[in-house]
């Protein structure tokens, strides 16, 4: 729909010229009167291309998504903040007990921005023991999502820590759902029959549960209905559970047995080698810095059942600052693609490292 400012000008400059046989060119303030109207007219043709696009859901970004996905009272999932586990050490000389506070900040000494805080106060009663508490993320999102072993610092300690670590990886953070996710929720409303009981309306309303990131549905015979999904870091699985047999207690009317379950994660680990102009002089600290908020993002995203491409991974390091080429590698490829087995999501584990070379 769109045309150029030029062709619209042009346009209009040759009207003129047909219906007063006076050229528009040499004539400075005609010129710039059809200039002036030109640019409102082009103006108006790209709103005109903005306001189609936003009135289908195919097409539709942004608040304007949202308001396609609220005619079915749909709405996109909101920043999840990650959760997991510490345990805490006292010194062999320590005195008495040690009081850890609700709030107190534990991080990884490489990484300081990272934090996390301790979900209630917790004590140590006595020297070269350990206690455990639960944290969470100082901020929603999939970069807190980290391995075990992550943890290694007390931010402002008590006096007898000697150490804290997590054993468990810190997990459930997810972004805000986006567009491409939310948009394919919205469609499916489009081209599935709602009926309650089929695939598509078991898979839209686990997605309509609070904690719920991800759903695959599977129907291994007429009698069965498995479900796996990927829950954020405030939903325990049990509580989903208890929730989902709530809400499809009517299918036992069917006859149906469910079989709910969390999905776990399929682990990876990568070889990641950049390669970066001679003439520049990258930050390597930054760059594995850069390079694992987006294997977070990779791993937040992916979805249950679904394999990721190298090739995937590949695009997205190419969009970091200074990285010409890049090259993605795992022992457990197959062709190009992670495997995902059947109730698991592909996770990308962060990297210590990165190999850069010259391009």
């Amino acid at each position: 729909m769109t045309q150029t400012y030029d062709e619209i000008l042009t346009r209009m400059k040759k009207r003129f010229f047909e219906q007063s046989g006076e050229d528009p060119d040499r004539s400075g303030e005609i010129l710039v009167r059809l200039e002036a109207v030109a640019a409102e007219v082009f103006a108006l043709y790209t709103f005109g291309d903005f306001i189609l696009q936003q009135a289908f859901a195919e097409t539709s970004t942004g608040e304007y998504l949202d308001k396609a996905g609220a005619v079915f009272s749909l709405t996109r999932k909101s920043a999840a903040r990650t959760t997991g586990e510490v345990t805490f050490t006292a010194a062999e000389d320590t005195q008495g007990s040690i009081t850890i506070d609700q709030g107190t900040a534990v991080c990884a000494a490489g990484a300081p921005y990272i934090q996390y805080f301790t979900d209630e106060t917790v004590t140590i009663p006595a020297a070269n023991a350990t206690a455990s508490v639960g944290v969470t993320a100082a901020q929603p999102g999939t970069k807190y999502n980290r391995p075990a072993g992550f943890i290694d610092t007390v931010v402002n300690p008590p006096g007898g820590i000697v150490r804290v670590t997590n054993a468990e990886a810190l997990a459930g953070g997810f972004d805000e759902e986006d567009d491409a996710h939310f948009r394919a929720r919205v469609l499916d409303y489009f081209r599935e029959y709602m009926n309650g009981y089929n695939e598509a309306s078991i898979h839209n309303a686990c997605m309509r549960m609070d904690g719920v990131r991800d759903c695959r549905v599977r129907v291994p015979d007429d009698t069965t209905l498995q479900i796996a999904v990927r829950l954020d870091g405030d939903t325990a699985s049990w509580q989903f559970v208890l929730e989902f047999l709530v809400q499809f207690a009517y299918l036992d009317m069917f006859g149906i047995t469910l079989q709910p379950l969390v999905a776990e994660a399929q682990s990876y680990d990568l070889h990641i080698s950049l390669g970066v102009s001679p003439y520049s002089e990258p930050d390597r600290q930054k760059l594995v810095q850069a390079a694992n908020e987006i294997l977070l993002q990779l791993s937040g995203a992916s979805r249950i059942d679904e394999g990721l491409a190298l090739a995937e991974i590949e695009n997205a390091l190419l969009q970091l600052d200074d990285v010409e080429a890049c090259s993605v590698q795992c022992t457990q490829a197959l062709a190009g693609i992670l495997p995902c087995p059947a109730g698991k999501y592909v996770s990308l584990n962060t990297v210590e490292e990165v190999t850069l070379y010259a391009v």
